[in-house]
């Protein structure tokens, strides 16, 4: 089962990323994608979030870097990715507590809905837990 949804993952992140614009086709990635998890290394989000990168890097034959931003109820890891460039080069991977920051903090450094755009869906826990 993790394995169809860590393909279904790859699939839908390879289609949202490589883009279907009339611009002049350049070779993605330009450089190295980076995949900022906004917890702490060893957690299921980051464990996850390596699988996929692994998968990216060989369909990509390029590298995918994982890097952890913990810390501020993960604000601090999606804070760096709403500031890095918009080019597909710069991922975040969270889980849904990154929609829930406007809920539980005074001040959050960014609307998670308003100032990202999703690009997949690659886990559901089913109603069976299984």
């Amino acid at each position: 089962m993790l394995r169809h949804v860590i393909k279904l993952a790859c699939a839908v992140a390879l289609v949202a990323l490589s883009g279907t614009g009339s611009h002049a086709q350049t070779k993605f990635p330009e450089r190295a994608v980076k995949i900022v998890v906004p917890f702490a290394a060893g957690g299921g989000v980051d464990v996850f979030a390596r699988l996929i990168a692994q998968r990216l890097q060989d369909k990509f034959n390029s590298t995918v870097i994982v890097e952890n931003r913990a810390g501020a109820n993960a604000t601090l890891g999606g804070q760096a990715v709403m500031q890095a460039a918009p080019d597909g080069h710069t991922l975040l991977f969270s889980s849904s507590t990154h929609t829930t920051a406007r809920l539980v903090m005074a001040k959050p450094p960014y609307d998670p809905l308003a100032d990202f755009t999703p690009v997949a869906r690659v886990g559901v826990k089913s109603a069976s837990g299984s």
